[in-house]
């Protein structure tokens, strides 16, 4: 990956295109209705072994500070892909314009997959003879 630089009357900045990927993944990962981001099989088994990719699910590449980015996304069953890949859109653009000043020319939404919630609901098991011996009927 390159660096991005940008000059001012005070110096110059540089910015990494990891650290878009970083604000791109973020900003994405805010979005109601987003399970994960999907990486590729190199990704997934990095994570195996207890790696942590901080730009999982994001490629992005800079041309003339001009950024383009393609975000990896698996949704919850039950949201609107279209609805979730244009909030998706709309906060990843932003953040990177906001952090970064860069133009953003386009993000790509790419829905991997979709996914159930699991929601564990805790099982409490109640023991009638208990409850009898501690009310005083």
């Amino acid at each position: 990956m390159a660096n991005i630089v940008q000059e001012n009357n005070y110096g110059e900045l540089v910015v990494s295109d990891e650290v878009i990927g970083v604000i791109a993944n973020i900003a994405a990962k805010e979005i109601e209705g987003i399970a994960d981001m999907s990486g590729g099989f190199g990704t997934e088994l990095g994570e195996m072994f207890g790696m942590k990719s901080t730009t999982k699910g994001v490629k992005v590449s800079v041309e003339d500070n001009k950024v383009k980015a393609e975000i990896y996304i698996n949704v919850y069953y039950g949201f609107k892909l279209h609805e979730v890949s244009m909030l998706v859109q709309k906060s990843v653009t932003e953040a990177i314009v906001n952090m970064t000043g860069l133009e953003v020319v386009s993000v790509d939404v790419h829905v991997e997959n979709v996914k159930v919630k699991e929601e564990k609901e805790e099982i409490v098991t109640v023991d009638a003879e208990e409850i009898m011996e501690d009310t005083s009927l």
